[in-house]
């Protein structure tokens, strides 16, 4: 159960800056901004989960006095409005331990999560359908490290917009919580509410996988908005996903995430 004491209060709905654009301007605002072709993590704001085990997320900011020299911040939760998500797969040959850096392109990989590209790909000898539920590193217990878990990771980025935000910002979810992000989802869909109709909180707690290795998993709460708000919020979030559907998102930064559960 969430420690309510160390939480912040969730912003009202009322003072998100986004309500006051129109879904027009800011389809235009992201388009020119980001422009076309490939959307690096660098191209908006990052948080991202810590490893071992930290309870404070991690943030790359433009503006924050309190950031160190690469522009690094920590925070202790992460509220805002999810307006785009998506699944998304990446292998590499050779473990992180193995190749130094982690900027190495993945060797295969999947924008969908569902069609491969690459090692596994349509046509290849290891997954002639390139479906990457048919890909042996996609099963449960293909850890090369001896886990239950995949050998392929599976990665959620969501476009989050925080109160006084107009952009979105790029929020990684590390396969050791993309179980509990889908709870999530589904849980707002049994009650009928898109996950975009809600402000959502998320902190960090600490966990460990079975061999024992800490890890840093994401607990998810909401806030229902107003059926007025909730029709303005529609029209900006089906703009914005109309901007982000199309775009390549680049899997390299994942690597490093490589605990399982």
């Amino acid at each position: 159960m969430a420690d309510k004491k160390n939480e912040l209060a969730l912003v009202p709905i009322e003072q998100y800056a986004i309500l006051a654009e129109s879904p027009e301007n800011m389809q235009a605002v992201i388009a020119d901004n980001l422009g076309s072709g490939t959307l690096s993590p660098f191209d908006l704001e990052q948080i991202r989960v810590p490893g071992s085990g930290g309870t404070l997320w991690e943030r790359k900011s433009f503006d924050d006095p309190e950031a160190d020299k690469d522009g690094n911040i920590q925070v202790r939760e992460v509220q805002g409005i999810v307006v785009y998500f998506r699944d998304m797969r990446s292998w590499w040959e050779e473990s992180f331990d193995q190749k130094q850096g982690s900027g190495a392109p993945p060797d295969c990989q999947s924008q969908d999560a569902i069609h491969g590209t690459g090692r596994f790909g349509a046509g290849s000898q290891g997954n002639p359908t390139g479906l990457c539920s048919n890909c042996p590193k996609s099963q449960w217990k293909s850890d090369r490290k001896g886990g239950t878990g995949q050998d392929c990771s599976q990665v959620r980025t969501m476009f989050l917009i925080e109160p006084q935000g107009l952009l979105p910002l790029s929020v990684k979810i590390p396969p050791t919580s993309v179980k509990e992000c889908r709870k999530y989802f589904i849980g707002l869909a049994s009650k009928g509410v898109p996950y975009w109709a809600v402000i959502t909180r998320m902190t960090l707690f600490k966990d460990k996988n079975a061999a024992g290795i800490p890890y840093s998993k994401i607990r998810f709460d909401s806030q229902r908005m107003s059926l007025e708000t909730r029709e303005k919020i529609k029209g900006i979030q089906q703009s914005m996903r109309a901007v982000f559907e199309n775009l390549t998102i680049d899997v390299s930064d994942t690597r490093g995430s490589e605990v399982t559960e």
